[in-house]
């Protein structure tokens, strides 16, 4: 970081938008998972059914659970978008208080967790062929993601 005031070179300028990659990557990537949840969102609510995925080109999807319609699948995709796009947000937003090389990978794995899981989940919906192993890959980032939050946290100084 640069000096706000050149004359005390230990006065430090705080991190900013303008100054901080961090927090520009983070709320751009939520930005755009933002518009991309209220997009699914929108599809799911307006396309018509011959767009979407039936219930019957979808069985064996989710296990011993009764396979869902496109729609569904749809808004689950939408909401899972907009709830980590919050995040990344939040994420840019607390990014100057937290350890710098995990909140930057908790980042990168929030963002391509997400893009996985949903943008497969939406695929499949729209009746497009995507591999379905790539759901579970994302899933599996966004624990991982999650997890490095956690630890993001610097260690509480004692008093």
């Amino acid at each position: 970081m640069t000096s706000s005031n050149p004359a005390n070179p230990t006065t430090q300028q705080p991190s900013t938008l303008e100054n901080c990659p961090t927090i520009r990557a983070c709320f751009r990537a939520g930005a755009i998972m933002g518009g991309v949840g209220v997009a699914l969102a929108a599809m799911g609510a307006h396309l018509p059914d011959s767009a979407l995925a039936q219930p019957s080109l979808l069985k064996g999807m989710e296990n011993d659970r009764p396979p869902v319609d496109g729609r569904t699948m749809l808004g689950r995709s939408a909401r899972l978008c907009l709830v980590h796009a919050a995040a990344l947000c939040a994420l840019g937003a607390a990014s100057p208080a937290l350890k710098p090389r995990m909140a930057k990978a908790a980042a990168v794995s929030l963002a391509t967790g997400t893009a996985l899981f949903s943008g497969t989940v939406a695929l499949r919906a729209l009746k497009k062929p995507v591999p379905a192993r790539l759901a579970p890959l994302g899933g599996q980032l966004l624990i991982a993601g999650w997890g490095m939050l956690a630890l993001a946290l610097p260690k509480r100084r004692p008093s």
